[in-house]
């Protein structure tokens, strides 16, 4: 279960991102909203570390969780959203080498290769790429 300190924090984000579409509408402005995934959830190789490093139970967690909740009040509040989990996961498995610097979650130069590719991809799905 989600401790209610992280439900209002989700809480507190949706109505941030609800006000900023607001915004954005009364101003005649696109929202795309990119969801950031950390390396524990997007690579492999860093969640097994991780795991190992504090001593978790893999079973107890459900790494898709968060984007899951996120993207269904997205979809709810009809917020333009690409979700970086999936593209980093399959990038991941295709290629092993890292999407991430070493000992660091920021992304590396193939990372942000990959998410400015995505990103106008979905741009120009949405129409939104002139």
């Amino acid at each position: 279960p989600t401790p209610d300190i992280i439900e209002e924090a989700y809480d507190r984000f949706h109505r941030v991102l609800r006000g900023i579409q607001v915004a954005c509408q009364n101003n005649e402005t696109d929202l795309l909203v990119v969801l950031i995934s950390p390396a524990q959830q997007a690579a492999e190789k860093v969640w097994e570390t991780t795991i190992k490093q504090y001593s978790l139970r893999a079973d107890r967690f459900d790494l898709d969780s968060p984007n899951r909740k996120i993207v269904q009040q997205f979809e709810v509040d009809r917020i333009q959203y690409l979700d970086t989990l999936p593209i980093f996961r399959e990038a991941d498995r295709q290629r092993k080498d890292w999407l991430y610097l070493h000992g660091d979650g920021h992304w590396n130069e193939r990372a942000h290769r990959v998410v400015a590719n995505s990103i106008t991809i979905k741009l120009c799905e949405l129409e939104l790429l002139y």
